[in-house]
């Protein structure tokens, strides 16, 4: 079985073809395609770029609020529903909903999603819920789900037992892991959660929402394009520009503090939510695994938690869901 794996994002699509055979999956061709802002265009072209035979598509799928704990065989129960959640995810889900209508037309093969929610399917009820009336309470769910998967199936297993992921790229997210399985993640529901971002603000209070005088749909657009690293620093969300002014620029120095500060207070808090002494923290994403000035200033602020191994794993969302459509599909 010859697999196309599409990994959308906001603004690009990551992608790779694999043969199967027998179990094993050998990667053929990948690499990343930059959205020319007509994602049929992006997706012909990916298409285009091999002679490979396509049997079967992967897609990376995000669910929020809805507990998802598999993948599935793409129909049109399962379009629509993707359809009612776009407006809870509207970075990823309205591109995700175009790959798929696009793939079925151009190939006409079976699609499987594979969602990035379903690694944190399994929290207990004190973590997944917010403390408010039952009749707004609604279970949260996470993302980077394949990252941190494909992160676990590198990672032995004696150093997982009481870990921490860093997943920190353009998005960040930080996921607790009790013996080797989701117990807690920072980046949950919406963009006004958790650490810093490139251009998401993590979390804020309702108080600083409510000030912005802007309507809740502007304040979303704000706190998810405009906030993090480019707000604070008023000059980039490209981390790399901004290390390169930190001893000059004020306003890029104080971006970076608040974002390592960030990373390092959600460490803290898996902590709790592991319950145990933390043996490992492991960075992964594009920062994550790039940035050695990213990682000692983190580091440094995790002195309270003693000693444990700090590692650099490069994750492989492709790998983890090509996986899953050779056991859906076989």
């Amino acid at each position: 079985m010859n697999i196309l794996v599409l990994n959308p994002g906001s603004s690009s699509i990551k992608y790779a073809f694999y043969e199967e055979s027998m179990g094993f999956l050998t990667k053929v061709q990948d690499g990343t395609q930059y959205s020319k802002g007509d994602r049929r265009e992006d997706i012909a072209e990916i298409i285009n770029s091999t002679q490979f035979k396509i049997d079967a598509v992967g897609v990376r799928g995000i669910a929020i609020g809805v507990q998802i704990d598999e993948p599935l065989l793409y129909t049109h129960e399962v379009h629509q529903q993707l359809e009612d959640l776009a407006p809870k995810a509207p970075l990823h889900i309205p591109g995700i909903i175009q790959c798929l209508q696009i793939v079925d037309l151009m190939l006409g093969v079976p699609m499987v999603l594979v969602f990035d929610t379903q690694f944190h399917a399994g929290w207990e009820d004190h973590v997944k819920y917010e403390p408010v009336p039952a009749e707004f309470r609604e279970a949260r769910t996470a993302y980077h789900g394949l990252a941190f998967q494909s992160v676990i199936d590198q990672v032995p297993d004696n150093l997982l037992s009481a870990s921490v992921i860093c997943q920190i790229g353009s998005g960040v997210s930080v996921c607790g892991i009790r013996n080797g399985k989701s117990v807690d993640s920072s980046f949950s529901t919406d963009a006004f959660s958790g650490c810093m971002m490139a251009t998401r603000s993590g979390t804020v209070s309702a108080s600083t929402i409510a000030k912005m005088d802007v309507g809740h749909a502007d304040a979303s657009t704000i706190l998810n394009k405009y906030s993090g690293l480019l707000g604070v620093s008023e000059v980039s969300d490209d981390m790399r520009e901004l290390i390169a002014l930190y001893d000059t620029n004020p306003k890029c120095k104080l971006a970076i503090d608040m974002f390592t500060l960030s990373v390092a207070q959600e460490v803290m808090k898996m902590a709790a939510t592991v319950g145990a002494r933390i043996e490992s923290v492991i960075f992964s994403g594009g920062i994550g695994e790039n940035s050695s000035f990213i990682r000692e200033h983190i580091a440094t602020r995790l002195q309270a938690l003693g000693f444990m191994s700090f590692l650099v794993i490069k994750a492989d969302e492709e790998l983890v869901i090509a996986k899953e459509v050779v056991k859906i599909l076989q």
